[in-house]
């Protein structure tokens, strides 16, 4: 499951890549053909009362 921080990288490093890219440093931005991840909302997983007894 990826967490809020994890769904950020991408942008961040779209912000490296295009500045690198607008200075001339490499010829385009590599993060425009990165799919970006999707959060994931579900509810967390509760254990049942077998399962926390058990351990």
């Amino acid at each position: 499951m990826l967490t809020e921080n994890t769904r950020q990288l991408p942008a961040k490093y779209n912000v490296l890549f295009g500045y690198a890219a607008d200075e001339g440093m490499i010829d385009n931005n590599p993060v425009l053909r990165v799919n970006k991840p999707k959060l994931v909302d579900k509810a967390p997983e509760i254990f049942s009362v077998d399962e926390l007894t058990h351990y």
